[in-house]
C-alpha cells in the first residue's frame, strides 16, 4: 500500500503545528519506498537596496540587501539613491545664508544707497536705490531661445539729490554673485569690462560676456552670461538719475542670482587682495532675482 506524507520546506521560523500542506510552488516527489514527500521550489524576488532576495511562497531570505548607491546632495536636492531614488537628509545650505548674510531688498521699493562722491571719495552721498522691472522668459523679439537656458532681465535705478552729490557727483557700484556658492573669503571677481566676450550661436546681444565662475544647479556646473548697459545717467536740475539694465542668460529654472549695491569706498583699490567680505557691509543692498 502506498503511503503519502506531506512535508513543507523546512522553514526554521515556522511555529509548531503550522499548516504544512503543500501549496503553489510545492512539488510531490516519490522516494524509494513509494512515499510522497512535498519539496519546496523557492520563487525569489530580486534583492533591492533594503531587502535581500525573498521567496514569494514561504518568505525565506537569501543573501543580503544590496545597499543604497548614493548621489551626493546638491543645493537643490538631498542625497538620493541612484537605484531606488530614496532620499536622505536635506539639500546643501546656501553659502549666502551659511555666512550670515540676508536678502534685504525687494522689487519696486526704494532703499538708501550709501556711497562716496565721484570727485572727493572722502565725502559720503546717499542715493535712493531700487531693483525693478524684473522678468524671466525663454525668448522675445530681441533675444533668441537657447536650449536649456532662460533669460532673466532686471533694471537697477539710483537717484542722488543731496548737496555732496550735486557738488562732486557720485560713485554707483553694483555686483552680482551666486546665492548658493557665495563665499565671503573668496577673492573678488572681475569687473564687467574685464570679463571675456561670449559668442552664442543665434544670439545677437552687444556686450554679452561670460558672467564669471560657473553656477552649480542640481549638482552640475553651468556657464552663465551677462550683458550690462547704462540706459540713463543724467542730471535733471539738481538730481542725478542713473539706470542700468542687466540681462542674464542662466540655466532654465535657476534661482540663485543676487545683485548688490555697495559703497564704492569698500573697494579700497590700493590695498590689494580684496575678498567679497571687503565689498559688503551693513549698508549693502542685496536683491535675489528669482525666489
Amino acid at each position: 500500500m502506498m503511503v503519502i506524507l506531506f512535508s513543507a520546506c523546512n522553514r526554521a521560523d515556522e511555529p509548531p503545528g503550522a499548516d504544512n500542506r503543500p501549496g503553489p510552488g510545492d512539488e510531490l516527489l516519490l522516494d524509494g519506498e513509494d512515499t510522497a514527500v512535498a519539496t519546496h521550489i523557492h520563487i525569489w524576488s530580486e534583492a533591492d537596496c533594503r531587502e535581500p532576495a525573498i521567496c514569494a511562497v514561504c518568505g525565506a531570505t537569501e543573501g543580503s540587501p544590496l545597499g543604497h548607491i548614493w548621489i551626493s546632495a546638491n543645493f537643490q536636492e538631498p542625497r538620493i539613491c541612484s537605484v531606488c531614488f530614496e532620499t536622505d537628509g536635506s539639500p546643501l545650505p546656501p553659502g549666502f545664508e551659511v555666512h550670515g548674510y540676508a536678502i534685504n531688498a525687494a522689487s519696486d521699493s526704494y532703499y538708501p544707497h550709501i556711497t562716496v562722491t565721484y570727485e572727493n571719495p572722502s565725502l559720503i552721498t546717499t542715493g535712493q536705490a531700487s531693483f525693478y522691472d524684473f522678468s524671466v522668459f525663454e525668448s522675445d523679439e530681441d533675444l533668441a531661445a537657447v536650449d536649456g537656458y532662460e533669460w532673466q532681465k532686471l533694471r537697477l535705478r539710483v537717484t542722488y539729490d543731496d548737496d555732496n552729490a550735486w557738488r562732486y557727483g557720485a560713485w554707483t557700484i553694483y555686483s552680482w554673485f551666486d546665492y548658493y556658492q557665495f563665499d565671503p573669503s573668496a577673492p573678488v571677481g572681475k569687473l564687467y569690462n574685464e570679463l571675456p566676450d561670449a559668442r552664442i550661436p543665434g544670439v545677437d546681444l552687444p556686450g554679452l560676456r561670460v558672467g564669471g565662475d560657473p553656477v552649480n544647479f542640481y549638482g552640475i556646473d553651468y556657464e552663465y552670461y551677462l550683458s550690462a548697459e547704462w540706459i540713463r545717467n543724467e542730471w535733471v536740475g539738481r538730481t542725478l538719475y542713473q539706470v542700468v539694465e542687466l540681462v542674464f542668460l542662466v540655466p532654465a529654472g535657476y534661482d540663485g542670482l543676487v545683485v548688490a549695491f555697495f559703497n564704492y569706498s569698500n573697494l579700497d583699490s590700493d590695498s590689494g587682495g580684496l575678498t567679497k567680505a571687503d565689498y559688503y557691509d551693513e549698508d549693502s543692498l542685496f536683491f535675489r532675482l528669482k525666489q
